[in-house]
């Protein structure tokens, strides 16, 4: 038995400007918060093959700027309202189970139960199913998550359960999965899926299917090329949409994604190509709910679809990221991107400036 212990530090930095180019579905904001992610536990190996780790933690969140602390600095009430303080940054507990198995010789099977960070995933996941603001702003994975791996192989399966049904709250929960099968240095070959369930409530009945699969060819000669990065990822997005309450025909599409990656020097290209329909046909229509004893009408938008906006687009959309993502350290990962993105029959519709730092001690955790 040994203790074990990790931390992780995050900084995300978002400036979008969309106002110019007209872009209808993303704002213009900026986003700058922190993340801090201690965890501490026991790990026992209760044979040579397998080891078990109980893990305790808590994710910790600053988003800066919002809410000052003194009310001379404040601009209204509201801010001044030392129970909304800044210096509440504790957003919950993170605590799990972790084992990892060795079956064979070349291969190892993995399992995390509870809540857990959602850096557990290892999977390379579509932006239709989680943008990256959300990703940054909800990182805990509440369920579970199983992985499997081989040299040539690799399989991982998920639950994250997001919503207890009550009266107003409808039960929500995603069921994940990712698989790759490498077939040599350069050629791979592989899935993801995402089935999105959101249910009813009490106040409001009903139940919307939103699922995504998403099998992919993946070329990629980074380890046969000069560059530190070169590769070349084909997705078909094959999408199953219904709302059995308020729709009786069902929306089934295949879209396509094509992303390039191209890094030398530290400084790197990634083009991602989205071809097809709008992916978020429910996106706008509305659902029966209540407030008090009044019945009222919502929108589903970001409640049904947790992806970036601009898959809503119709036909072509190119967002082209210039990157910089220097190596400075074991432990370190820092990402400087500038966004633009583009639309047929629209063009220019707005950029990003984007800055991604990444501290975690997750190589220590793993040693023991």
């Amino acid at each position: 038995q040994r203790l074990v212990y990790d931390v992780q530090y995050e900084y995300y930095f978002d400036n979008r400007e969309f106002d110019r180019g007209g872009n209808p579905y993303t704002k213009s904001m900026t986003i700058s918060s922190s993340r801090l992610t201690p965890v501490v536990g026991f790990s026992i190996e209760s044979d040579t093959q397998t080891n078990h780790k109980l893990i305790l933690g808590a994710q910790f969140m600053r988003r800066m700027g919002k809410n000052p602390t003194a009310a001379q600095y404040a601009f209204s009430e509201d801010e001044a309202n030392k129970g909304i303080s800044t210096k509440r940054t504790l957003q919950e507990f993170v605590y799990y189970y972790n084992f990892r198995s060795k079956l064979s010789k070349n291969s190892t099977m993995e399992g995390v139960f509870g809540a857990f960070p959602r850096a557990k995933i290892e999977g390379e996941y579509s932006p239709a199913t989680l943008s990256d603001s959300l990703k940054f702003y909800d990182p805990t994975i509440e369920g579970m998550l199983l992985k499997y791996k081989t040299k040539s192989f690799f399989a991982e399966l998920g639950l994250d359960w997001m919503g207890m049904a009550g009266f107003d709250r409808k039960e929500r929960f995603e069921i994940f999965s990712y698989g790759k099968f490498d077939f040599s240095n350069t050629l791979s070959a592989g899935w993801t899926l995402n089935f999105y369930h959101l249910a009813g409530s009490i106040a409001s009945p009903g139940v919307v299917d939103n699922i995504l699969l998403s099998p992919h060819l993946k070329l990629d000669f980074s380890k046969t090329s000069s560059l530190q990065r070169l590769s070349f990822k084909f997705s078909a997005l094959t999408a199953y949409q219904k709302d059995r309450r308020y729709d009786k025909n069902p929306h089934i599409f295949m879209n396509g994604e094509f992303i390039t990656d191209i890094r030398k020097c530290n400084l790197g290209i990634y083009n991602t190509i989205i071809l097809g329909r709008d992916l978020m046909p429910y996106y706008n229509s509305k659902y029966k709910a209540s407030k008090g004893r009044m019945d009222i009408w919502k929108k589903y938008a970001t409640l049904l679809y947790r992806g970036e906006n601009y898959y809503r687009h119709q036909v072509i959309y190119d967002r082209l990221e210039l990157y910089w993502q220097p190596h400075l350290g074991k432990y370190i990962d820092l990402r400087l991107s500038f966004d633009f993105h583009f639309a047929d029959r629209i063009g220019y519709v707005g950029s990003q400036q984007r800055l991604s730092l990444i501290f975690t001690l997750n190589e220590i955790l793993k040693k023991q």
